[in-house]
């Protein structure tokens, strides 16, 4: 939940997901066709492995999400819902797309090569002159210029400043009103050479500059539209291979081909369907009929039922993903410490995973999931698993003892079944209320309070948290990149996503965790990195602004006769090279 806020549970085969880089002044070009192989269109055939195989007569594929689109205006988004919706229409300097090894490749973009500096900190990027909008006006340095400083701009309102506010040259100064935008680390040289100044080398930045928040928009239409922008169809206009034709909030959002997309002649599908299905059992009954041709579906009753006709092949891996509690630290209650921890301890993770979630996760004790990297380690390795330090706290407190001393030190007695805390769930659906109604019963059990739910639809949930007006919250972050500071940053309480303007974790343990989380992104030793993250999650874990509760996993049924979709969390698709050959 960027905020990758994760609104699905999905299983897996546990599986390391892998990432492809750019080698220092030379540009990544794994396959720019997404690894697809060349279409006849004379003959309407591709050719595998030298047999012909012919494509079907429609080239119109259908994909299952459960999650609606908020908005098509990039630097308004900020979770995997929106970017998913907004990868079809637009693209960046560089995408990063899935490969056929289930990893990750950057490939260029909008810009079809980049030079980098010796010492790591100028990126120069050679746009292609073909690259157009949607409605054949040319794509120029100009317009990333003008998206980037929007993005810095406090009073266009970007929703993911935060990720490279210290990254971009000037950009905390700029972002603050330090400094004009004109002083940002981004520079058009001239209609096709844009250049980006780094305040230090970043091993990350190459995503930044294929992330979906900062992909490209035109001024005037920004002019034109305002806060309308990208509300509607008619009021986006995107550079990608695919145009919003149509949009029904809470149903379905249709796509087709943009032939003005300057590789248009590998964009095979001419329609493509976002189609919204909540629940699990509607979800099974789609792909039995065959009425989707992509869609996650992980649930006992389904898996085998939906495997067996045969239709579709399974892509099983970890997702790099976390679901926790959110807690609201300066709320009457939850701003005690004592209790915050108690709650974080007293509900049995295995116990959650086997009997609410029916065992198709992974207990989570830690904020960072096992599968993440640091560098060319891995992170619970190099900190020998000290990172999971939740079993080392459930170890040293009883919950229920820590929780009477918290109501004492607030002066609310010691009898706690007199204390009501509320927690909102992110969404109605049968999930989220099978999963609530565990945790209700579970924490009522163990700590004898009240624990009540507010039932809450994901983006009300997230406005009230942005309004201060919670107890504790579902949260989640899904990876943008494979380091843990994707997740540990998250919470530094001047410039995390969760920092103090949503969880109001502010204090002097809060300002401890932020200094080690600043000192960790300022090594360039991987060993020396984990040791600071692993100190700085000991603190965050037993402050407990937050509680880990699980990891997630992938599991994603596509059609056998989808050829050119790859799978991978941290890639959205863009359909590019995606064909549908004939059943």
């Amino acid at each position: 939940m960027k905020a990758k806020r994760i609104v699905c549970l999905l299983l897996a085969l546990v599986m390391m997901f892998s990432v492809v880089g750019c080698g220092k002044n030379e540009p990544t070009s794994s396959n720019t066709d997404n690894g697809t192989k060349t279409n006849d269109s004379e003959n309407n055939t591709t050719k595998d492995d030298q047999k012909e195989v012919k494509l079907a007569d429609k080239q119109e594929l259908i994909f299952a999400t459960n999650s609606d689109v908020l908005t098509m205006d990039p630097a308004m988004a900020s979770s995997t819902p929106n970017w998913g919706g907004q990868a079809l229409v637009y693209e960046n300097l560089v995408s990063i797309v899935a490969n056929e090894n289930n990893g990750t490749s950057i490939v260029p973009g909008v810009a079809e090569s980049w030079d980098v500096s010796d010492d790591g900190l100028v990126y120069t990027f050679h746009l292609r002159k073909d690259a157009k909008w949607a409605d054949g006006v040319p794509v120029t340095a100009k317009d990333f210029e003008y998206t980037w400083r929007r993005t810095f701009d406090p009073d266009a309102g970007a929703a993911y400043t935060w990720m490279v506010e210290g990254v971009i040259k000037n950009g905390k100064q700029v972002y603050a009103k330090e400094l004009p935008l004109e002083e940002l680390g981004v520079k058009a040289l001239d209609e096709y050479t844009f250049e980006m100044t780094l305040e230090s080398p970043s091993p990350f930045f190459l995503y930044f500059a294929g992330f979906p928040t900062y992909c490209p928009v035109r001024e005037d239409l920004i002019a034109k539209y305002g806060t309308e922008y990208g509300s509607t169809p008619e009021k986006t206009v995107g550079n990608g291979a695919y145009i919003l034709k149509t949009w029904d909030p809470g149903a379905s959002m249709i796509y087709e081909k943009n032939d003005n997309y300057w590789n248009k002649d590998e964009v095979y599908l001419t329609k493509v369907t976002r189609q919204i299905i909540k629940e699990t059992n509607a979800v099974a009954q789609a792909l039995l009929a065959n009425e989707v041709d992509i869609a996650g579906l992980d649930n006992p009753q389904w898996n085998s039922v939906v495997d067996a006709t045969g239709i579709y092949d399974v892509y099983e891996m970890q997702f790099p993903a976390v679901e926790n509690f959110i807690f609201n630290c300066t709320d009457p209650i939850m701003k005690n410490q004592k209790i915050r921890l108690a709650i974080s301890l007293a509900f049995d993770r295995e116990k959650y995973n086997e009997e609410a979630l029916e065992g198709v996760s992974i207990p989570l004790y830690s904020m960072v999931p096992s599968v993440t990297s640091i560098g060319k380690l891995n992170y619970s390795e190099a900190v020998k698993n000290e990172n999971e330090y939740i079993k080392i706290l459930k170890d040293k407190y009883d919950p229920k003892e820590l929780l009477i001393e918290g109501m004492k030190e607030l002066g609310l007695g010691e009898d706690p079944s007199k204390l009501e805390i509320h927690y909102m769930t992110r969404g109605t659906t049968e999930f989220s209320k099978k999963t609530a109604e565990w945790m209700k019963q579970n924490l009522e059990t163990n700590l004898g309070i009240q624990f009540v739910i507010d039932m809450t639809e994901w983006n009300i949930m997230y406005d009230l948290i942005d309004a201060g007006d919670y107890q504790i919250a579902q949260g989640g972050w899904t990876a943008d990149y494979d380091d843990p500071s994707n997740f540990l940053d998250n919470y530094h309480y001047v410039s995390g996503y969760y920092g103090e303007a949503k969880i109001h974790w502010a204090d002097d343990k809060a300002k401890e965790y932020a200094k080690l989380v600043d000192d960790a992104k300022a090594s360039t030793d991987d060993q020396e990195r984990a040791e600071l993250y692993v100190k700085a999650e000991k603190i965050l874990l037993e402050e407990s602004p937050v509680s880990p509760q699980y990891a997630s996993k992938l599991r994603r049924l596509v059609g056998k006769y989808v050829e050119g979709y790859y799978v991978n969390p941290l890639a959205y698709p863009n359909y590019v090279g995606v064909k549908l050959l004939s059943k």
